[in-house]
């Protein structure tokens, strides 16, 4: 049985009585609101009238059928009433019937509510969580309009992050951390067709995709000749990679590791494309900004050097 509030008992109230002062007059006010005649008894010199034809009653306001005198004895009771819960009906209850603090965890019962929806705002609200059986807090909505999952601080930066937690910023960044497991994405198409696991986009138009079967990977930039114009072909490739200088090196975080590449800023005047960042930059607050490279923006290059390399040496045969 639904109820608002206080749990409702089922009894009757105790009668009231109300003495009146009488005069030359057919009307009177009750102490108590009523519905109608019949929830009050009325009596003038000690003879109980008729509800509707001697009187009637509405609210606090008592209408006699004929006018009482000065010298009559007047009074009324007020039957008591049976008191029951009731199940409200469908969209019958507004926010004027409930007031503030009346409703607690007690006066619900568990289940009671299947879903919550609504325009309006919900203020001063609590929970350990979104889960029938939680004993900690499982997610928050900051105020921020962060959504924190197992955690409750947001930070700009992954690695700041409560590990085991996930972030979605209000900015639309998404974070996670992680000690034991890793960013997993998975589709299921029901072939072996190759699909987008994740499609990228700027400013309206799709620049590339990460791709997969169930035994392979692509990692695709968009090449389609349609977004291209002023095409030539490639000239000076073996002069352009003689510049490159690749190198041997460690980086600072694992030093007794030994790997190949290059420096990026070494490369920038060659193969831009295929650097970000420049040298030496900081931020506002003087912390370093790394460069970065993309060495598969190299393979052009390679690949005509390998051309010319390949007709010089046909030249050379012929003679």
């Amino acid at each position: 049985m639904a109820y608002i509030g206080n749990t409702p008992a089922e009894k009757y109230s105790a009668f009231q009585k109300q003495d009146f002062t009488t005069s030359a007059t057919t009307s009177y006010t009750l102490d108590n609101p009523v519905a109608n005649a019949n929830e009050l008894a009325l009596f003038i010199n000690f003879v109980r009238q008729e509800p509707t034809t001697a009187y009637s009653a509405s609210g606090t306001t008592l209408t006699l059928t004929e006018a009482t005198s000065a010298s009559d004895d007047m009074y009324a009771i007020f039957l008591g009433k049976a008191i029951q819960t009731v199940t409200p009906a469908d969209n019958t209850i507004t926010n004027a019937m409930i007031t503030d603090g009346a409703i607690d965890n007690a006066s619900l019962s568990s289940g009671s509510f299947s879903n919550i929806t609504g325009t309006g705002t919900l203020t001063n609200f609590t929970s350990t969580g979104i889960d029938d059986n939680a004993t900690s807090t499982a997610m928050t909505i900051d105020s921020s309009g962060n959504v924190l999952i197992s955690g409750t601080t947001h930070d700009e930066d992954a690695q700041d992050l409560a590990v085991g937690m996930c972030s979605i910023g209000a900015n639309g960044t998404i974070l996670a951390h992680s000690s034991v497991q890793p960013l997993e994405l998975a589709r299921t198409a029901g072939d072996n067709t190759e699909r987008a696991q994740i499609q990228f986009w700027r400013e309206g138009a799709s620049p590339g995709q990460i791709r997969c079967t169930n035994t392979s990977t692509s990692y695709n930039t968009s090449s389609d000749h349609r977004l291209k114009e002023n095409v030539v072909d490639m000239t000076g490739a073996t002069t352009r990679l003689k510049q490159l200088s690749p190198k041997r090196f460690n980086f600072i975080a694992n030093p007794n590791t030994t790997v190949d590449g290059f420096l990026a800023h070494e490369v920038s005047n060659i193969v831009p494309e295929a650097i970000s960042g420049e040298k030496d930059a900081v931020d506002e607050n003087g912390n370093p900004e790394y460069q970065g490279i993309d060495q598969s923006k190299l393979v052009p290059l390679l690949v005509k050097t390998i051309q010319e390399l390949e007709a010089r040496i046909t030249e050379l045969e012929n003679k």
